[in-house]
């Protein structure tokens, strides 16, 4: 966990650099089981919790706001969206900035998360994500095969450019992070205690 840590909390440290409030959402999903041809996983609950825990202590995400989901269906999953999308809205027309951060660690399979017995598709959520009423919207998935999100990359010479450090600018826009490629298992360290 401790790599993840150290990404979120410099993730949040740079988008709390802006002038204006800012306001998070972060809806935080583990699930253990994955449906049928899955192995139950040891870790995705304490994956879930820690990264709750980190968000809510240190990552400006009050606790009212943090939505937590162990063992929830696809149907729970979006319907804890769609209460923060709707807080986000109020949040907005408030004046603040928004921030909505989307956690999963689980099964992955066949294009979609699984939820128990019931799927998310990573095409809907990477849908949702895009719309999401929020300034800032961040997508980490910790999961099988949860690439086939993104694309693939490659390395490329390019030209040089400049990065603007400007903290009047608003950040705005959509962050998907995986923990594998389209067609790479993700794995469980006992060491860790973790993913």
């Amino acid at each position: 966990m401790r790599p993840l840590s150290v990404l979120l909390a410099t993730v949040l440290l740079a988008l709390g650099a802006q002038a204006q409030p800012v306001r998070r959402f972060a809806l935080v999903v583990g699930n253990d089981r994955g449906g049928a041809g899955t192995h139950p996983l040891l870790y995705a609950h304490e994956d879930a919790r820690k990264v709750h825990g980190i968000l809510v202590r240190v990552g400006g995400v009050p606790s009212a706001d943090a939505v937590l989901l162990l063992e929830g269906s696809a149907a729970d999953a979006l319907a804890a969206l769609s209460l923060l999308e709707a807080r986000a809205v109020e949040a907005s027309r408030a004046g603040a900035r928004t921030e909505l951060l989307v956690y999963y660690s689980g099964h992955a399979k066949d294009g979609a998360l699984r939820l128990g017995d019931t799927a998310l598709s990573l095409a809907t959520l990477k849908e949702r994500l895009a719309r999401a009423p929020a300034d800032v919207r961040i997508g980490i998935l910790d999961a099988c095969r949860t690439g086939a999100l993104t694309r693939t990359k490659g390395v490329r010479r390019a030209p040089a450019f400049d990065v603007e450090t400007d903290a009047g600018r608003r950040a705005q826009g959509l962050v998907l992070l995986t923990s594998s490629a389209a067609d790479e298992d993700s794995q469980e360290s006992d060491l860790l205690g973790g993913s």
